[in-house]
């Protein structure tokens, strides 16, 4: 009986780990999809200066989100953290998030997503609230290098302007299709790595302080920006901005305690 039970037990262990990994070429975990260790070429020399120069860089293999964290995730986290304000920590007491009409609202002590709002990508988060989310759930927000590499598709990368395609309005939520409001996740062509919604919907905190001229120094293995500056990295453009800014390249930033309806994130975690 014992030895029966055994192998049960085995039997299950194998299918959960089996349910939670699908293969399409990369490793996929639950949600999350596997960016493979190497090297990719970041930024462009034909656009904005703090684009340039292009160069290469090495990153370690990482996990990142699917999707953008969506409204009902960020609600849940609230009511689980106990607080709209960082409870410890280097930035105790830094407000998270406010409350949006296509966000997340309180009513009688606990959060929730707007109403049909609730898969659609959180907003008015501050970087200290994407963060804090981040963390913990045992993750971290990306680093400018490691947004941009799945961006662009990893090694399954196709070269194009925008996460996934040359058209914008194939893989994008951006001024001219988006009827100036936010939209659920994933319902836009993935990239090539299949990940949604990289390009547009809405901008993305990165975890580095950011530089202008910081690619004319970068470190070419695991760059994790600068030690210190004004504001925190954004990337992939959003609902209310013209295509060219969505583009994988583009770079951009606002000060960490700022939040804005057109501002939210992914999340990534060590292999």
């Amino acid at each position: 009986m014992q030895k029966t039970l055994s192998i049960l037990k085995a039997v299950l262990i194998i299918f959960l780990i089996i349910s939670g990994f699908a293969c399409d070429g990369n490793m996929e975990k639950k949600d999350m999809v596997l960016v493979a260790a190497g090297e990719f070429t970041m930024g462009r020399d034909d656009i904005e200066a703090d684009e340039k120069p292009a160069h290469p860089v090495y990153l370690d293999a990482y996990f990142i989100d699917k999707y953008e964290v969506t409204n009902a995730q960020y609600a849940a986290f609230l009511n689980d953290y106990g607080s709209d304000k960082v409870r410890a920590g280097e930035y105790f007491g830094q407000t998270m998030i406010y409350e949006h009409s296509r966000g997340v609202q309180k009513a009688g002590g606990q959060w929730s997503a707007a109403g049909g709002c609730e898969d659609c990508p959180v907003v008015c988060v501050t970087w200290y609230g994407a963060n804090e989310y981040a963390l913990y759930y045992g993750k971290q927000l990306p680093t400018e290098a490691q947004w941009e590499k799945a961006a662009r598709g990893g090694k399954k990368t196709m070269g194009y302007t925008y996460s996934g395609s040359n058209n914008p309005d194939e893989v994008g939520w951006y001024d001219a299709n988006s009827d100036n409001i936010t939209h659920p996740v994933g319902q836009k062509q993935a990239n090539e790595l299949g990940l949604f919604d990289m390009s547009g919907n809405v901008w993305e905190w990165c975890s580095d302080w950011f530089d202008a001229g910081f690619y004319t120094n970068s470190p070419d293995n695991n760059p994790h920006g600068p030690v210190k500056g004004a504001g925190r990295v954004i990337r992939g453009g959003s609902w209310d901005v013209v295509e060219e800014v969505c583009r994988t390249t583009g770079r951009y930033w606002d000060y960490p305690e700022n939040w804005s309806d057109s501002y939210g994130f992914r999340c990534v975690r060590n292999k």
